[in-house]
């Protein structure tokens, strides 16, 4: 795998697992939408709407860390952030508020 490639992933897994709940508080207020509507009306290759922040988005997402969990080419420290990140997005998704994060590798 591609050094630049690894990077993002441990990246977006880290920040997902540590910041997810707080992006899914301030995203449904509406001075976050305001502030932040370039950034998320923008359109990407994975995500070709205008909508940013919805629950289809995070699915997305949910998807797209659970890959890099089961792919072979991912650093182990990777997959175990992937998973972890995963994780706090699902519970997110499925209503629970309350998340303990587990000891995990350094990002």
């Amino acid at each position: 795998m591609g050094e630049v490639k690894e990077v993002e992933e441990r990246v977006v897994s880290t920040w997902l697992k540590f910041g997810a709940r707080l992006l899914w508080e301030e995203m449904k207020k509406d001075e976050f939408r305001e502030n932040y509507r370039d950034t998320l009306e923008w359109k990407t290759e994975l995500w070709p709407r205008t909508d940013g922040l919805t629950r289809e988005r995070w699915q997305l997402w949910v998807g797209r860390l659970r890959e890099m969990g089961q792919d072979g080419a991912v650093d182990d420290g990777v997959k175990k952030l992937a998973d972890e990140a995963a994780e706090v997005a699902g519970l997110l998704l499925r209503g629970r508020r309350s998340l303990r994060y587990k000891k995990s590798v350094r990002a």
